[in-house]
């Protein structure tokens, strides 16, 4: 049977099995690889199975944790967004000293002159050209 595919829109539907057994996977993709199934409005799917590429599972097991379990605590970026929830207050007034110097610079200079008017060239003075 050929399937017409130009009129209908494609919609796949994906399903993951792990196996405990090498040989039932095995079975598995032997028995349900291209095979056909019908629903009941009379539409036709094939079902096609594929292996992953990595297909050992991680052993949750093991009894090894990583390096940076529970470290969180101890790093700058975390102390620092501790530091902002407890004290909002001093979070502000370290962001307006750290502020204060660039506007201090701006208020202690001289006021700026005024823009002098650019020079126009002799060309244009000139009523004859």
């Amino acid at each position: 049977m050929i399937l017409d595919t130009s009129r209908e829109r494609n919609d796949f539907s994906v399903a993951y099995f792990g196996f405990e057994e090498l040989e039932t996977m095995e079975k598995f993709v032997e028995t349900c690889n291209n095979f056909m199934i019908q629903d009941e409005k009379g539409k036709s799917y094939m079902l096609l199975v594929q292996k992953a590429i990595y297909q050992s599972m991680p052993n949750r097991d093991s009894g090894k944790l990583h390096p940076h379990h529970n470290t969180i605590t101890e790093t700058d970026d975390y102390k620092q967004f501790i530091e902002k929830l407890t004290n909002p207050k001093k979070v502000e007034e370290t962001k307006a000293a750290e502020a204060s110097p660039v506007k201090a610079e701006a208020t202690d200079s001289e006021e700026p002159a005024e823009p002098q008017p650019k020079a126009k060239p002799e060309s244009m003075n000139d009523p004859h050209n």
